[in-house]
């Protein structure tokens, strides 16, 4: 039997301290990818570093699914920002990875989205995304979406970015993140799953405002992410709605709190369970 598709996206643990120890974990424990995002060697977008991750990822077998990277594209400096995703995108070429994906308005912030900064950042990332899209494009590289945080989130508002953005753009489904909106991952994936080509699995569970690390909602609830099967999103029901639309792309595990071994081995079983 083909090995399943899961792909190592935890933030690093504290006895991993680069992406040689992601990926010699990921070959430990039969994961057959790594998602790269902007840490530890490729905290900057550097190709020779990429060079030398790839040929090492080759040696033993792994491959990158994507590149993922941190950006505000509405910030003071968002022409910077783009310009930054570019030189991502040519790591991705390098690394052999197919997506860049990158966040667009990670804010959580309702005091500063009034309705007229929404539609003012909207437009905004609509243009920033455009010139990040047509740049990979170029080099084959496909740029996709998420959904995250209060602008770009939520099957509307998705449904919107598709609309306006007039690009081929892949979408995320990031089980967790859409609880930000206070919305379930289930009716995206029914909307979306021609355009859905990557899935990262993160969970949430219900928190208070003095939860570590909790994140309020847009309908001001909180939440705090937690390890993927202990919270409160159904996986097998949404894996189920993947599978049944078609979908054989990666699952990525993904959870930014510290964790251990024993966080990942738990978590990777649980998937191994979804996925049969």
């Amino acid at each position: 039997m083909d090995k399943q598709k899961i792909a190592l996206y935890y933030r690093p643990k504290p006895d991993i301290l680069s992406f040689y120890g992601m990926i010699d974990f990921a070959v430990e424990h039969d994961m057959p990818a790594v998602e790269a995002f902007n840490h530890m060697e490729l905290a900057e977008p550097d190709l020779e570093v990429a060079r030398r991750l790839r040929a090492y990822a080759d040696e033993k077998g792994i491959v990158f699914c994507c590149m993922s990277v941190y950006a505000d594209l509405v910030d003071e400096d968002a022409a910077e920002q783009i310009e930054r995703m570019k030189r991502y995108t040519d790591v991705a070429v390098v690394l052999g990875a197919p997506f860049i994906h990158h966040t667009v308005i990670p804010t959580n912030d309702h005091a500063l989205l009034t309705p007229e900064n929404r539609e003012k950042f909207f437009w905004q990332a609509v243009e920033g995304i455009r010139q990040v899209y047509d740049y990979a494009a170029e080099r084959g590289v496909r740029a996709i979406y998420e959904d995250q945080a209060f602008v770009v989130n939520g099957v509307e508002g998705i449904a919107r970015l598709l609309d306006e953005v007039d690009r081929d753009i892949g979408l995320v489904a990031d089980f967790g993140n859409i609880r930000q909106y206070g919305e379930t991952i289930q009716p995206y994936i029914r909307r979306f799953a021609d355009r859905i080509v990557h899935v990262h699995l993160k969970d949430m569970r219900p928190a208070t405002p003095d939860t570590p690390n909790a994140l309020i909602t847009w309908d001001k609830n909180w939440i705090v992410e937690t390890e993927p099967g202990t919270g409160d999103v159904d996986f097998v029901e949404s894996i189920a709605l993947l599978k049944e639309a078609g979908y054989d792309g990666w699952y990525a595990l993904e959870y930014g709190a510290p964790t251990t071994d024993a966080n990942v081995e738990a978590a990777l079983a649980r998937t191994r369970e979804w996925l049969k």
